[in-house]
């Protein structure tokens, strides 16, 4: 009897812990500040607020064009100074033979504005240069 109620508060013990080390981390990215001037997050083009940017913490970058959760080109990105240099590696619209792009970029608050300095990719550069996004995370 005594071991039957030291193994069932153990379960019950260990089956919370578990439940919670599982809601601490999308608990934890909700709540992450990103150091000013990041440009790492998820940005939302604001003339259609159906095109989004994701550049990751781990250099890798997603774009979604068409609103549909489905990245269309994802590739490698580098920040130098306040230039992010892009590198397109997959992806039904990635820029085949222009792979590679650099553009100035800008964060005020929570608004990111690129301008191109370098870009091959006529697609890429229509939506990019001078255009203003806003970070939804």
């Amino acid at each position: 009897m005594k071991y039957s109620k030291i193994l069932t508060q153990s379960l019950i013990f260990l089956t919370s812990l578990a439940l919670l080390s599982m809601q601490f981390p999308n608990h934890l990215s909700r709540h992450v500040s990103r150091p000013e001037g990041s440009i790492i997050g998820v940005w939302t083009y604001t003339q259609n607020n159906q095109s989004s940017l994701n550049f990751k913490e781990d250099g890798s970058y997603e774009a979604d064009f068409e609103n549909d959760g489905t990245p269309e080109a994802s590739g490698v990105y580098t920040i130098t100074d306040s230039e992010v240099s892009i590198s397109d590696k997959a992806g039904k619209n990635m820029c085949k033979g222009a792979e590679g792009a650099t553009y100035t970029f800008a964060i005020e608050g929570d608004k990111l504005m690129m301008t191109v300095v370098q870009d091959a990719c006529e697609g890429r550069k229509s939506i990019l240069h001078q255009s203003e996004w806003k970070r939804m995370q």
